[in-house]
């Protein structure tokens, strides 16, 4: 609920203002004494709120939670008051809080509860007694609210005592359409007691409409005032009926629905049907005229034009029909006419139709010489002439949009000119009667010629026209956002753009003031050299949005101004102005295509005290500006109120004698600062000279200002010829001195300049600010969309709760509209861009769980069972309290990184959380993962940024790769445990594994990383052992403990040994180490090749041997060894996704797939298997075809020992090189087969023509093309002559001889041979091998790179192999199936069970944390060091080459001229 604040309320009214707030909060209309209660946390918003409260002079005693209450005797004696809480996370779980809690139950208090934080007032219920700000961001004792929801329609009408007449007949009509109402019942101040408190309490809450009966007595009643406030502060539109009797209605209902009262009941209810009764337009078109035979003809010739619309006339109707109609109606078509003017009826139809905001369509049908029309009309229509016809009505119409003509009915209603008559009338071309304006609607303006055009808006006004209605124009109608700051430009600034340094001066400073929304720059409406510069500042930066610039032009010295006149009475959208025609046409100026909007005063006569004077432009727009300026748009804001001011400045280039010395006097009037340019010519340096010189001038205004009394502290002098004076420092220092007192707009006005120094100057150096969380958490968010670094970095330290901010803004960091369109596409089109959707795009792209979150689901259902009365509010607050204790626990940086990668180009910003994230290596790693993920989605036509999401992969690798050098460069021991601890946040993966999971290969080939792949790879056995001791080994199998040499980690330990248990030991660590698995595995490979080989020689007849049956066994334990690999990697996938995103897992056959060795296995697999099951058949065809089946896996088994090769540092890159030299032979074969083909078919069909369709055919083509390539020419066959060959058809045909060429084409087919091989032999195959020369040195120069993944990958495989080799290792393989099946009865389930493990680890002691944000520190500072050096390095090299250039000069001047022609001849 609202209480409005009465400026110079009575003593009566101000005990009605205390009881009603005591009402509010406690129920109870009694003066009482309040104590608040709250956490340091709300100090900002517990100021503003302390304020609304002594305003009204309430007695309150203030608490924090850490003030002390014990030895307070307010606190301890206070009794019969109210205990006002304010309820937040952090408060009740204050020791405080409790006491607090527990005085408002003893000694007579009462509690209240209220909140500033928006997730609590979102539980606002009638079961507790939470009172709500509607506006968190302001608190305010008038903006209180309870939810309370009417269930029908319920009309709360304010009126005074007097008016019970005129009131009791609008109930009486409201009622019969079921609308209940109610009325104020009080007579006097002294009548109001808590009943009527309450009662006016609860019918405000559920009404849901308001209306307001305006009277004489109404207006100088002030309690009937304060109710009229009341309604307005709920922030709901009301209806007013005002009384006829009252002359001038109030300034200040610009914004209600105005409806004169009728003492008339049929048009009373129409009205009152109108405004409450939710009813929408009908296509109706109404006709008011006098003359029927008028009427008929309108009406045929509307039935053309509104095919779909009802035409009626207003005569011959009766008053029901007729009002229901105009109220109903879309179109009134007013017929004027001197009868018309007469006729009572049609005004009264015509007031009723403009009081209902109609459209109204005057058609001006006066035949001769036109009459004066009536005072009643002008205010109506105007004095324009409109059109005989309705053909150029609609012509018009139709031009216009929807939104115009809303436009257009608000302008004609509201803003007014003098008038100046374009009919004949009885009044004088200048006076003091108002009337309708005639220039507005949207102007295109042409630039250069026509090249260039932009539209804006244009409306012709009134000098006096009430600035708060030239308010409503720009936000409401022209939907301007409400300003932030203020920049008022006067003078043109010739020469400006001429001068590079001139031009540099100002668009430095403007560059980053234009990209800010709520930014207005005002000027005086023409065309100027800074106004162009300005423009060139927008088309630089590429700004969507064009900055608001306001151009206010006298009409009367406006160039080519007939142009922007309205057509056939109607606003122009748009009109057509060419700047290069104006700029031949009479008068002083024309428009500036630059603005956006253009307001043009023609001056107006205002009367003051009886005297009239005229109002010029200059004094126009200086108040217009001192109102945005001191924030009169605000509602209901005190006058001398100078806390939500928009900072403004006054910027004088070059200025005139006129309009810019009147705008600087009344700034400095006002107090606003004045910044003069020195060097842009005219005013300027005559102002500058006088001032610096201390000079008296002739003229009178330029001493005025000189001499003036705010002229020290708030006129400034630039010069823009000296280099040490930059426009943006000064811009920056006189805007936040020109802030009073307003944290919050200085804050605004420094990152709108990026300027953090200044920020910390102004706002933070003294103390901390108290700033609301809503504002930091929304200039957080614009700082960092903007990416600007260093001011996130400000509040980061100074005010933002990271934690807090990322918590409870992470969804509204991703706005739909604020998503790149590519992320967009990525996560997919019809896919909705929430927060959840696009962590699965990201989990589902990276298959893992990167966004591991803790008691996230005992946080829903906490919500979910939440009740919401009193006890049950502060115990879910309890909750989230410790809840976000544990959450503290999280790295908010690491979440705001992701998001800042996936924006695309807010790489600073991710480079800078990434620096704060708690574990730097693996974040780093993640962050190249996602943009190589993004970049190899991106579009292939969008390479630029392609290219710019490969830079910062690589940045990010770099970046993991430094930080792991320093770290093993100063503490060498620790970096193993940092490769090799496991992270609990990262689903207890290490750093190895995460970098392998990324594919990051620069990372895994550093130094640091081989030494534990490389002791994982041995195991417990040592590196230090001899080859031949290994390939012993290999073949003893260990059973000899003295061998190998063993690492002794533990010496102690290995003292309390027993002799048997050592060899136990060592035997145990020999066969678990991956190096003797691998061993074993390839020699058992081996093995099997072998009697392979054997069987295949010698076997697979028709009878099965023993070696067969072995091959069958052992082939089909190598398939059981394959889904082995797929279980273990579909667990490996459960562990990295979790149980939150394992939805988001691909098909079992793409999991194994994964892997690119497994497509050789499953064809070599296949490929037996068919082999087999031909040669079971028996058959000779299916034993013919079978061994070949078998001939080829045979192949391919051998083929399957290449994946082994990548282990050895020499072998292992060859194999990469023979895949990637594969792929490259792949794409020349296209190529190559083009020239085989062509020249076999040719060649062929030269020498042997009108040959037989036949295979033989298909063969020997390709037979003659493709062996040429190798030498092999087959000129024994082409240059054959009988009897060798025939020309026989049916015997060459039959195959008994080949068949002869003749001589002739003998001849062509071996000239065709001799190109073919020059062009295939010699050139396409030099290519090829130039080809496979790139692919070889591009792989050698990565090979380190490569071979450390491949490495860590067989090491990573071999890890989990079967310790015995197959098919001995089926009998543990059937051992872990047992054990996976007693494990799953049991529901040991590892994933569902993660969380909790999770948490424990997140709480032990074993973190490296600060060892590794330690190692960032020492890195990027080392980066910035040698980046500086670089520069400097530069810059030093540039000064010694130019100290060279010029003694060269001076030594080539110093010698004469005669000498210097000698030495040329």
């Amino acid at each position: 609920m609202d209480i409005p604040e009465l400026k110079g309320p009575s003593v009566m009214m101000q005990n009605i203002l205390l009881k009603w707030l005591s009402c509010l909060l406690c129920g109870k209309a009694e003066k009482r004494r309040i104590l608040l209660c709250y956490h340091s946390r709300d100090e900002g918003n517990v100021k503003k709120f302390l304020k609304s409260l002594h305003n009204i002079k309430a007695d309150v005693i203030v608490k924090n939670e850490s003030e002390a209450r014990d030895d307070d005797d307010d606190y301890s004696n206070f009794s019969k008051g109210i205990v006002l809480i304010c309820l937040s996370k952090e408060y009740v779980v204050s020791q405080a809080f409790e006491k607090d809690f527990r005085l408002a139950s003893i000694r007579g208090n009462d509690l209240s509860l209220t909140t500033f934080d928006p997730m609590v007032s979102q539980w606002q219920n009638y079961q507790n007694n939470l009172l709500v700000f509607d506006k968190v961001y302001r608190p305010s004792v008038f903006t209180l609210r309870k939810t309370q929801e009417g269930s029908k329609k319920y009309v709360f009408i304010s009126n005074h005592p007097n008016n019970a007449r005129e009131v009791n007949k609008i109930c009486a009509i409201l009622k019969k359409y079921d609308v209940e109402c109610t009325i104020s019942k009080y007579r006097t101040l002294a009548e109001i007691d808590n009943d009527v408190m309450h009662r006016l309490t609860e019918d405000l809450s559920i009404a849901t409409h308001h209306l307001v009966f305006l009277s004489r007595d109404y207006i100088q009643d002030e309690f009937c005032q304060f109710e009229q406030r009341l309604i307005r502060n709920i922030g709901k539109r009301f209806r007013i009926y005002w009384d006829k009797q009252i002359d001038i209605l109030p300034l200040d209902l610009n914004k209600t629905w105005i409806v004169p009262y009728e003492d008339d009941d049929l048009l009373l209810e129409v009205s009152l049907k109108h405004t409450f009764i939710s009813r929408a337009e009908e296509k109706i078109v109404l006709i008011s005229t006098t003359d029927k035979y008028l009427a008929e003809e309108l009406q045929k010739e509307l039935r053309k034009i509104y095919k779909h619309h009802e035409i009626y006339w207003t005569l011959g109707l009766d008053k029901n029909r007729k009002y229901t109609l105009i109220a109903d109606c879309e179109i009134f078509i007013a017929c004027l006419s001197n009868i018309y003017f007469d006729d009572v009826t049609c005004r009264k139809d015509i007031e009723f139709a403009n009081a209902l905001w109609k459209r109204i369509l005057p058609l001006d049908i006066t035949e001769g010489s036109p009459r004066r029309r009536p005072e009643w009309l002008i205010r109506i229509v105007g004095t324009h002439r409109y059109p005989h016809n309705l053909q150029d009505h609609f012509d018009e119409l139709h031009a216009a949009h929807a939104n115009n003509w809303k436009e257009e009915e608000w302008i004609r209603k509201r803003i007014q000119v003098p008038c100046q008559p374009s009919i004949d009338t009885s009044l004088p071309s200048i006076n003091k009667t108002m009337t309708m304006t005639d220039a507005y609607g949207n102007v295109e303006v042409f630039a250069e010629g026509g090249l260039e055009h932009y539209i804006a808006h244009y409306v012709r006004l009134g000098t006096t026209t009430s600035l708060n209605i030239v308010s409503s124009l720009l936000m409401r109608h022209w939907g301007l956002k409400r300003p932030q700051l203020l920049i008022s430009i006067t003078g043109e600034g010739s020469g400006i753009l001429s001068d590079p340094m001139k031009t540099r001066f100002f668009t430095s400073a403007f560059e980053n003031i234009v990209k800010e929304s709520g930014v207005w720059f005002t000027t005086d409406g023409a065309t100027s050299e800074i106004s162009k510069v300005i423009g060139q500042v927008v088309e630089k930066e590429d700004v969507n949005e064009r900055p608001t610039v306001i151009g206010i032009a006298s009409w009367e010295f406006l160039k080519m101004n007939h142009s922007l006149m309205l057509k056939n009475g109607f606003g122009r959208w748009p009109a057509q102005y060419n700047t290069r025609e104006a700029a031949a046409a009479t008068g002083d100026y024309y428009l500036n295509p630059f603005c956006t909007h253009f307001l043009l005063p023609v001056k107006s006569i205002e009367v003051k005290n009886g005297i009239s004077n005229q109002v010029s432009t200059a004094k126009f727009r200086a108040d217009l500006e001192e109102y945005i300026r001191r924030g009169r748009f605000k509602i209901n804001k005190p006058e001398d109120d100078m806390s939500v001011t928009v900072p403004s400045v006054l910027l004088v280039v070059e200025g005139d004698q006129y309009q810019s010395v009147s705008m600087i006097r009344r700034s400095l009037d006002a107090q606003r600062y004045v910044i003069v340019f020195k060097g842009t010519g005219g005013l300027a340096d005559t102002l500058a000279d006088v001032h610096e010189n201390r000079l008296r001038s002739h003229d009178g205004k330029i001493m005025e200002i000189i001499n003036h009394e705010n002229n020290k502290e708030f006129l400034r002098f630039v010069d823009i010829n000296d280099e040490t004076h930059q426009l943006e420092g000064v811009l920056i220092e006189d805007l936040l001195r020109d802030i009073v007192d307003s944290n919050e707009k200085k804050l605004f006005l420094a990152l709108a300049f990026n300027n953090s120094d200044k920020a910390m100057q102004h706002v933070f150096a003294s103390h901390r600010p108290d700033l609301t969380d809503t504002f930091k958490n929304n200039l957080m968010i614009r700082a960092m969309r903007d990416g600007k670094r260093e001011f996130v970095r400000l509040l980061i330290k100074e005010c933002v709760d990271i934690h807090r901010f990322q918590r409870s803004n992470y969804q509204q960091l991703f706005q739909a509209d604020r998503i790149p369109d590519e992320l967009k596409r990525q996560v997919g089109w019809g896919v909705d861009p929430t927060v959840d959707n696009i962590m699965r795009f990201v989990v589902r792209s990276l298959q893992m769980d990167v966004f591991v979150s803790y008691g996230l689901n005992e946080k829903s259902d906490q919500e979910r069972l939440m009740t919401f009365d009193n006890e049950g509010l502060i115990k879910t607050l309890k909750f989230l309290a410790s809840f976000e204790r544990a959450e503290n626990q999280s790295d908010p940086y690491f979440y705001l990184m992701i998001w800042a990668i996936l924006m695309m180009n807010l790489q600073d910003i991710a480079k800078f959380f990434w620096q704060h994230c708690k574990e730097p290596i693996p974040s780093a790693l993640i962050a190249s993962g996602i943009y190589r993920v993004l970049r190899k989605n991106c579009q292939p036509a969008n390479r630029l940024l392609a290219d710019k999401l490969f830079k910062a992969e690589k940045e990010f690798q770099d970046l993991a790769c430094g930080v792991l050098n320093q770290c093993y460069t100063d503490h060498p021991d620790e970096t193993d445990r940092i490769l090799t601890r496991k992270r609990p946040r990262w689903r207890n993966l290490t750093c190895l594994e995460i970098a392998y999971q990324m594919k990051v290969y620069s990372f895994m080939s550093q130094e640091a990383c081989k030494i534990p792949i490389n002791r994982v790879w041995f195991g417990k056995i040592s590196a230090d052992n001899s080859a031949i001791r290994m390939v012993m080994s290999v073949f003893i199998l260990g059973l000899l403990p003295f061998v190998l040499r063993f690492d002794r980690s533990d010496k102690r330990k290995a003292k309390e040994n027993t002799c048997m248990t050592k060899i136990g030991n060592r035997i145990y660590n020999f066969y678990t180490a991956p190096i003797m698995r691998f061993s074993h595995t390839m020699t058992s490979y081996i093995v099997f090749l072998g009697f392979f080989s054997y069987a295949l020689l010698t076997g697979f007849g028709n009878e099965v041997t023993w070696v067969e049956i072995l091959m069958y066994v052992w082939v089909f334990c190598l398939m059981l060894d394959e889904v082995r690999e797929l279980i273990y990697a579909m667990a490996d996938l459960k562990k990295r996704l979790g149980p939150n995103f394992f939805s988001e897992r691909p098909y079992a056959v793409q999991v194994y797939f994964l892997d690119k060795w497994n497509y050789f296995d499953i064809t070599t697999l296949c490929f037996f298997t068919i082999g087999v099951i031909l040669d079971l058949l028996g058959y000779y065809e299916t034993v013919e075809v079978g061994r070949v089946f078998l001939a080829i896996s045979l192949i391919a088994f051998f083929m399957r020992i290449l994946k082994a090769f990548s282990a050895l540092e020499e072998l292992g890159p060859k194999v990469w090189m023979i895949a990637s030299m594969a792929k490259d032979l792949l794409y020349f074969v296209v190529i190559l087969m083009l020239f085989v083909v062509s020249y076999a078919v040719a060649a062929y069909a030269i020498m042997y023509p009108q040959s037989e369709l036949s295979v033989d055919l298909f063969f020997n083509v390709l037979r003659l093309g493709y062996w040429n390539l190798y030498g092999e020419l087959l000129l024994d066959d082409i240059e054959a002559e009988e009897p060798d060959c025939t020309f026989d058809a049916a015997v060459y045909n039959s195959g008994t001889l080949p068949r002869c060429a003749e001589k002739h084409r003998r001849v062509i087919g071996l000239v065709l041979m001799g190109i073919y091989l020059i062009f295939a032999n010699v050139m396409l195959l030099n290519i090829l091998i130039a080809m496979f020369t790139d692919t070889y040195q591009r792989i050698q120069t990565k090979r380190d790179h490569k071979w450390n993944y491949e490495r860590y990958a067989l090491v990573r495989e071999f890890k989990r192999v079967p310790i015995f080799p197959m098919p001995l290792g089926i009998l543990l393989l059937f051992f872990n199936f047992v054990k996976g099946i007693y494990k799953t009865c049991r529901k040991c389930n590892t994933v569902e069970n993660y969380d909790k493990e999770l948490l424990v680890s997140l709480k032990s002691s074993d973190m490296m944390f600060s060892l590794e944000r330690e190692m960032v520190y020492l890195y990027m500072k080392k980066r910035s060091e040698d980046t500086a050096y670089s520069a400097l390095t530069e810059e030093r090299i540039a000064k010694i080459v130019a100290m060279q250039v010029e003694k060269k000069l001076h030594r080539l001047q110093s010698i004469p001229n005669d000498n210097v022609l000698k030495g040329t001849t």
